[in-house]
Order: structure tokens, then C-alpha cells, then sequence
């Protein structure tokens, strides 16, 4: 220790101090482990907390299908990447088994867009691109007609335009296909 912090702290305090670090009682060590201890314990929270940043809703892609949506829908309302679980649920048959393969196929998905007439989903709309598996868009499709939803798809590439959307709306509101 040096004479400047021994004149700032005092005889009394220079000697106590001295003796801890020369002989820590069990009580002091233990006291010092203990801070040790939540000092790393601390380390590991911070670093081991997920970490998280924003995310786009949409890609590129569909932002720019999400307009022409808008254009030609206009009066509707466009809810984009709504997750399944939010239009429908497995039955709850506790006796089948069924629920947890049925929750499965729809846990973690989601719908491209929801056309909605105020708070009541009309149909739903898919771009399918080259992210799409097309042997699994089948089998949604299917679990969404089950439920009484109407589903619209449209090739990334073709690209329509929003008198086009128009009228595939129309026409599916329509006829119920």
C-alpha cells in the first residue's frame, strides 16, 4: 500500500485493510468468493441472454406484390405473414393422439397475406418463389380449405397486375373456390 492512500484513509482503516490482505478471516474469504461467484454467475447471464435484432416483415418481394395487393384491393384490408395458429387450431380429441402431429403441421407457419373485410378473413393469398415447397403449400392448402378458407396463389414471376388481382379476388368471392 502506498504512504499517499495510508495519509487518505487513515491509520485504523490502513491497518485493517493490512491484515486483510495478509490474513483473511474464513468469513472475509468466503464474504470474497461469494462476490466472486456472482460476479461470473452475472457474466454468464449477460453474455448467455438471446439476443435479438429487427427483422423485415416482408422480403423485397413481397413488399412489392404487397402494393400492387393494395391497389387492387383497395377498401380491404391486407394482413400480411399472419401465423396459422391465428385462423384456426386442431380439434382437442385427447383420445386419438391426433393433436400434436395435427399442431405440428401449423406450428411455426404462417399465410403470405390475410384479405380481410374489416375483421373477417375473406381469403388468403400466397406468392409461391423458389422458397416455396410445393408438396407442402398442397397440404396447407388443404388443412386451410378444411376450415372454410379460401386460397389464392400466384407465381412470383408472373407477376400480375392489380386489375389481374382483382379479378381473381372477385371471381373466388364469388363463385366460394
Amino acid at each position: 500500500m502506498t504512504n499517499l492512500m495510508r495519509t487518505a484513509i487513515g491509520p485504523a482503516a490502513t491497518e485493517a485493510m493490512e491484515s486483510f490482505i495478509s490474513h483473511p478471516s474464513p468469513l472475509q474469504l468466503a464474504a470474497l468468493g461469494a462476490f466472486a461467484l456472482l460476479t461470473i454467475a452475472a457474466a454468464i447471464w449477460i453474455t448467455g441472454r438471446p439476443a435479438f435484432q429487427r427483422r423485415e416483415i416482408m422480403t423485397q418481394n413481397e413488399t412489392e406484390f404487397f402494393e400492387r395487393l393494395t391497389s387492387a384491393l383497395p377498401g380491404l384490408n391486407i394482413w400480411p405473414q399472419v401465423p396459422i395458429f391465428a385462423l384456426l387450431e386442431p380439434k382437442r380429441i385427447a383420445k386419438n393422439g391426433k393433436f400434436p402431429n395435427s399442431f405440428r403441421l401449423i406450428s411455426n407457419r404462417r399465410v403470405d397475406w390475410v384479405i380481410a373485410n374489416g375483421a373477417n378473413p375473406l381469403l388468403i393469398i400466397e406468392l409461391d418463389d423458389r422458397t416455396h415447397d410445393a408438396h407442402a403449400d398442397r397440404r396447407r392448402d388443404r388443412i386451410l380449405q378444411s376450415c372454410g378458407y379460401r386460397v389464392l396463389r400466384y407465381q412470383s414471376k408472373n407477376r400480375p397486375s392489380p386489375a389481374t388481382i382483382a379479378a381473381d379476388v372477385r371471381a373466388v368471392l364469388q363463385t366460394g373456390s
